[in-house]
């Protein structure tokens, strides 16, 4: 039986069961907010025999069922907060939120250790998400080509940065999409890159918080590479040819898309870096510029890959559930 670990709403996990279904496979999908609830728990058990995991619900399964886990990615598990709602106008609410929180934290590492030790793992439990810098940093070491980058709280800082490497750009350190903002209503704000502009630079103050700046690089093509045990499957992206999205061609999606064949040095390089980082999926991004290079921006560990799999034809979900089937089969 293969196990999915993965969230509501998450078209690509439905994608890759329809596979599984097509291929005769047994599985059982558990979203983060399932193990919240009262019907569908995780009992997780040790003796001196065999560590157990037991899933209830109408699919149940026990660890000894499990032959494969995909771990596309969880929602957070918060703690439900409607059993607790007698108490929620006391002092100490919060803190037993907390509290229950961190109980909740410790279980869920529990079943992702048992899962981890005793079954093949398709993503990293402990890696949903990376530190970008240190990505760079560890890319810089198995040879790949990464970008000038300065993190400071100091515009005098920048202004030397932009001496030394030209044009710069921003973007966030974190890998979070965005920020939500309550107005009268919530409302979402997508971080995206952007350029220092000179106007730009004459605004921002002389400290502000820590804050991210790369040269910006003179893309010819941006690449997006998904990671598959060992394989690179790479997607150009005709960025260049819109305005609109010459600096992050996340702003709009009407760019021609097409398969890419990276040179060999560069997906030894990636498949080095995965490895190091113990991931066997992932997205990968990298920009061609026009001298040549192959600069190394960041890796997303459970990032959305439809937009590689469709336009290039790799049918990745199917990939995916073969991947779990082979070792259904083993």
């Amino acid at each position: 039986m293969v196990l999915i670990i993965s969230k509501d709403m998450e078209p690509s996990t439905d994608k890759v069961i329809d596979w599984l279904y097509y291929l005769g496979i047994p599985f059982r999908r558990i979203n983060g907010v399932d193990l919240l609830s009262p019907d569908l728990p995780a009992s997780l058990t040790i003796s001196q025999e065999k560590l157990d995991v037991h899933f209830m619900g109408d699919v149940k399964a026990d660890l000894s069922e499990i032959t494969a886990v995909w771990y596309r990615r969880d929602a957070t598990w918060h703690v439900l907060e409607a059993p607790i709602a007698a108490i929620r106008n006391e002092a100490y609410y919060n803190d037993i939120v907390l509290h229950l929180n961190n109980e909740t934290s410790i279980a869920k590492k529990a079943l992702y250790s048992f899962l981890n030790i005793e079954k093949k793992v398709l993503g990293n439990f402990g890696k949903s998400t990376l530190n970008k810098i240190e990505i760079l940093a560890l890319a810089k070491g198995v040879g790949l080509d990464v970008p000038a980058t300065l993190i400071t709280r100091s515009k005098a800082d920048v202004r030397n940065f932009i001496d030394s490497h030209g044009p710069v750009i921003t973007k966030a350190l974190w890998e979070s999409p965005g920020i939500l903002i309550q107005k009268e209503q919530l409302e979402s704000y997508t971080s995206y890159t952007e350029e220092i502009t000179p106007e730009i630079m004459e605004a921002i103050p002389e400290t502000f918080y820590y804050s991210l700046f790369q040269e910006k690089l003179e893309k010819e093509l941006d690449l997006r590479i998904f990671y598959l045990d060992g394989t690179c499957y790479a997607m150009a992206i005709f960025s260049q040819l819109n305005n609109q999205t010459k600096v992050d061609f996340r702003k709009y999606a009407n760019n021609r898309n097409v398969p890419y064949h990276l040179p060999e040095t560069v997906t030894q390089h990636i498949t080095q870096l995965m490895q190091l980082l113990q991931l066997n999926t992932g997205s990968v991004d990298i920009v061609k510029t026009k001298d040549g290079r192959y600069a190394f921006l960041e890796i997303n560990p459970v990032g959305q890959y439809d937009m590689t799999s469709v336009p290039c034809n790799y049918q990745l979900d199917k990939k995916i559930a073969q991947f779990l089937s082979q070792h259904e089969q083993q």
